[in-house]
């Protein structure tokens, strides 16, 4: 399935100190971006951008209203090369997301709702696709993030999957998933033309949830 991430801008707002003017939080670029990323980000970044630091300009560009902007305008170069930088941040962050945040009070429900329903059935988190749903409703919630959920067609995989996730909270993933976990690995990545090149072939069902 092909689904929304309905919750990922509340746990940013928990997460990242000046995201939505939010003083709580302690994830910085530093502790998600690997050197050379940081390094592709600076590029990439506009003067007076870059002169605040990277922080800075991390929390600005993760703000929905400027996101829809930089995320939105395909005519623009330097914007293009903000998507190509941001994308395997907005990728380990997602992943850190989907993987580890638990909702409050438990240790084993996802913080995710939509995440919840489908790895609660059995199924893994497959790929995270950035840039693929530029609606405002998208933009508000999760970036324009969505994220692909595969189910094994083996039933006793996913009853093992299940009951992994409800008894440990155990969060079953593929490898490229799991991978952009690391940010000293940047095996996770692929670029912006690959995922949307990937979406078109699936012709995933649309998670209604």
């Amino acid at each position: 399935t092909f689904s929304p991430i309905p919750q990922f801008k509340d746990w940013l707002r928990k997460e990242v100190p000046g995201f939505h003017n939010s003083k709580r939080g302690s994830i910085s670029i530093s502790d998600i971006a690997t050197k050379s990323e940081c390094e592709q980000l600076s590029l990439a970044l506009q003067p007076e951008d870059k002169q605040k630091g990277l922080d800075a300009a991390f929390h600005k560009l993760i703000s929905p209203r400027f996101a829809t902007v930089w995320m939105r305008d395909n005519t623009r170069r330097r914007y293009k090369k903000l998507r190509e930088a941001m994308r395997p941040i907005l990728v380990r962050l997602l992943a850190r997301y989907l993987l580890t945040a638990k909702t409050p009070g438990s240790t084993t429900k996802m913080f995710d709702k939509v995440g919840n329903f489908h790895v609660g059935n059995g199924a893994e988190v497959h790929r995270i696709i950035c840039f693929a749903n530029m609606s405002e409703k998208a933009m508000h919630e999760s970036l324009g993030c969505m994220v692909s959920y595969r189910y094994n067609i083996d039933p006793r995989v996913r009853e093992s999957n299940s009951a992994g996730y409800h008894q440990n909270g155990k969060v079953v993933a593929s490898d490229t998933v799991i991978a952009s976990l690391d940010s000293n690995d940047e095996t996770g990545s692929s670029n912006v033309e690959e995922d949307l090149l990937w979406h078109q072939q699936q012709q995933l069902p649309v998670s209604k949830l």
